[in-house]
């Protein structure tokens, strides 16, 4: 808009000047005409000189661009000025048309006092010019660390960009990142540049509490620019002895420091207020990257890992009896429910002749894939003892001994084998520290707890074992019932953390004793479940249910 009234203000000069080339014009005795004339020219001049300041284009000049232009202006100046006198003394268009020769004439004045005050600016924008180039650097850096945020999320990626461009922002000959790891709860060099594998080698996390203290205060920049004389630094120098400056930035995310971003220099005061600053900022985008990756880092691991767990379910799921074995004169029943995707709770039947059936049900200590992974070890085991026909006490003191000499010593399983033989309606069994049987007896009409001696399988050698087993036999009938379980049944608990407990289970077994196996089934789950009111398992459930029919 100035612009547009200085162009006003210079055609209408223009046009009051034309009588100065008349001489026998009237309007030249008017005194008011000459007023007129110089206060039209007053303004002008105003305009002129409130124009020629705006050079505001000179700050968004890089620093070669500036050059460029300083070195046009030496050139360009003195002919400009040269033009001006020269013009004025030739006036080649005065004879053509006075009115365009005086706007031509004042055009040229202005021009040149305007190529003389953006020359004098541009001068005084020179010693900055570096400066602006790198707050240029800065910006860009903080910009592709942003696009970094929003769309890199690999690990390794990620921290080499933020090394670099921190590299960039800080104009340093060194920079590192450390990181505290999620699992020691230790830092971690995890990216660095321009240090040599030897100082990547001998980095260790440094004890210097009192650094970290300082921190956890100001949870600001620490800027170092006499870092030999800097007890806050003092093992960093120790094991980079050629910095003199350097910059150390905690990366704070919420309220939890997730590391330090170094940057350093050789020289002694290499940084300036302005560097912490940037830093400050750089640090807090880099913080928020760093998250994030870990985020979609831990949500990837947890995917892959809940799909294996699915896999490793559906695997475990096969090793369990695919239907219920059919005898003659016997219903049977059993169900297997992980507290995880996978567990160590085994049952498995393994029919020895026609009137035979061997039965097992076993609990691995611990949980998840561990304990799974034993359960299979066991059910090889058995499964390749059963072959022999060995009595259930041979059969446990023999299995003993496997898993003593091949799993660890952490490890241990409890674990009732029985036979039953449904053409003298005997049944036999041991029990290797498994919880009892429930035994209803028709004839009684009461619920018995059968628990006979005997150790848990894989905690001795074999001889204590052996002399603390016990086999049981128990002569059945028609209507008699037998309850297999796992400890996981009676230590369900409920919200308030009480166990459902054996009083319970007893309850509600006798409550469906005259029921198939199936229907007793269904009623032991809807009493377990409704005790647990919407809580999540706490371990995995497993009961064999059997009948004589």
């Amino acid at each position: 808009r100035n612009f547009t009234w200085l162009m006003i203000f210079l055609m209408l000069y223009s046009v009051a000047s034309l009588p100065e080339y008349y001489p026998s014009s009237f309007l030249n005795d008017l005194p008011l005409y000459k007023y007129l004339n110089y206060a039209v020219l007053f303004i002008l001049i105003n305009f002129a000189v409130w124009n020629s300041f705006r050079v505001g284009w000179i700050n968004y000049l890089n620093k070669k661009q500036k050059l460029g232009c300083f070195w046009g202006g030496v050139v360009l100046l003195p002919i400009q000025f040269y033009f001006v006198v020269t013009f004025k003394k030739v006036n080649p268009i005065i004879s053509f048309s006075p009115l365009l020769e005086r706007f031509v004439e004042m055009s040229i004045f202005f021009t040149a006092l305007y190529l003389g005050v953006a020359f004098l600016a541009l001068v005084a924008h020179l010693p900055t010019a570096k400066l602006y180039d790198r707050k240029l650097q800065q910006i860009q850096s903080l910009h592709d660390l942003s696009r970094a945020l929003s769309s890199e999320f690999d690990w390794s990626v990620l921290i080499r960009t933020i090394v670099k461009l921190a590299t960039e922002v800080s104009q340093a000959e060194f920079a590192w990142l450390e990181i505290y790891d999620l699992k020691t709860k230790q830092l971690a060099l995890i990216s660095s540049k321009q240090l040599s594998s030897a100082e990547r080698r001998s980095w260790e996390s440094s004890k210097d509490e009192k650094r970290y203290e300082w921190f956890a205060a100001s949870r600001d920049s620490l800027v170092c620019n006499q870092a030999k004389k800097n007890s806050l630094v003092a093992s960093v120098i120790k094991w980079k002895t050629d910095i003199a400056s350097m910059i150390v930035t905690p990366l704070i995310t919420s309220d939890r420091i997730l590391g330090f971003l170094y940057v350093a220099k050789k020289e002694e005061f290499g940084f300036e207020q302005d560097d912490a600053e940037m830093m400050r900022a750089f640090s807090d985008q880099a913080a928020v990257a760093v998250q994030n990756a870990r985020l979609v880092e831990e949500s990837i691991i947890k995917e892959r890992l809940e799909q294996e767990l699915r896999i490793a379910h559906e695997a475990q799921m096969k090793l369990l009896p695919k239907k219920m074995p059919q005898l003659q004169g016997l219903e049977i029943d059993a169900v297997c429910v992980t507290a995880n995707e996978v567990g160590g709770d085994y049952y498995d039947f393994f029919t020895i002749d026609s009137n035979t059936l061997g039965i097992v049900i076993g609990d691995v200590s611990g949980k998840g894939p561990s304990a799974a992974f034993y359960m299979a070890e066991v059910k090889g085991i058995m499964e390749a003892l059963a072959r022999e026909v060995l009595s259930p006490e041979e059969m446990l003191i023999a299995a003993n001994q496997t898993i003593y000499a091949n799993f660890d010593r952490d490890t241990f399983i409890s674990l009732i084998y029985g036979i039953i033989n449904i053409k003298t309606r005997s049944f036999t069994f041991c029990r290797a520290g498994h919880c009892p049987i429930y035994y209803f007896s028709a004839a009684h009409a009461s619920v018995q707890r059968l628990e006979p001696h005997g150790l848990g399988m894989g905690l001795d050698d074999g001889a204590v074992f052996k002399s603390t087993l016990e086999q049981m036999q128990l002569q059945l009938m028609k209507g008699d019932t037998l309850l297999f379980y796992t400890d996981g049944v009676t230590e369900a608990r409920s919200p308030n953390g009480e166990e459902f407990g054996e009083e319970r289970l007893i309850q509600a077994f006798a409550e469906a004793k005259e029921k198939n196996t199936l229907e007793i089934k269904k009623h032991l789950i809807h009493r377990i479940y409704t005790f647990f009111d919407g809580q999540s398992a706490y371990d995995d459930l497993t009961f064999i249910i059997i009948k004589v029919v």
